[in-house]
């Protein structure tokens, strides 16, 4: 998150021309955009915040990606009663075990909610880009989101499984951004769904 729109595009401009010839490899991509916010004066920044992101390729069925950062990628397999995760969101205390210094420590005893890597911030984070690949069978169906959804999984996989899963997430969304004690705003959440048929 940039400070003004003027920070922003000059981010823009930078990751263009470091991009050149665009990498295929979304590893690659990624490794190019942290260069790029790595040397973002600190100023330019929002105080606190880590840029995180979530990119999928389709090679048909077969799904390629990369993930850093609170977002989400899980996959309800046709038939199943459970989500798959395809990522693990970059907080403390799911990548305990990966942070310089904590390997060894119980997750329980770590903050929750206090991201650890971001783009940008790779380098001093020594988690990196984690890449994943799935293939979609009839009937799966992929949902990505730019961070945790806010309700419980069984209640997800019930509105996955409904007639229209976007527009019944997207409600259920609203519905609790409209609570009181909600942190969240709703255009905090990019939200994806792919339904193989």
């Amino acid at each position: 998150a940039m400070q003004s729109r003027a920070a922003g595009e000059q981010i823009y401009t930078s990751c263009v021309a470091e991009l050149g010839d665009v990498p295929a490899d979304l590893v690659a991509r990624f490794t190019a955009i942290d260069r790029v916010l790595a040397v973002v004066p600190e100023r330019a920044r929002i105080s606190g915040t880590m840029v995180g992101c979530t990119a999928l390729r389709f090679h048909g069925a077969r799904i390629t990606g990369a993930h850093v950062g609170r977002g989400r990628a899980r996959v309800l397999r046709a038939g199943a009663a459970q989500l798959e995760e395809l990522v693990v969101p970059h907080y403390l205390h799911t990548l305990g075990d990966r942070v310089p210094g904590l390997a060894g420590l119980d997750p329980a005893t770590l903050p929750r909610d206090v991201l650890c890597n971001g783009l940008g911030a790779l380098a001093s984070g020594g988690i990196g880009i984690d890449g994943f690949e799935t293939v979609l069978e009839p009937d799966d169906r992929l949902v990505v989101s730019s961070s945790d959804l806010g309700f419980p999984d069984d209640e997800l996989v019930v509105l996955l499984r409904g007639h229209a899963p976007l527009r019944e997430i997207e409600q259920r969304l609203a519905q609790q951004f409209a609570e009181p004690d909600y942190r969240v705003h709703p255009s905090d959440v990019g939200l994806a769904l792919l339904v193989r048929r």
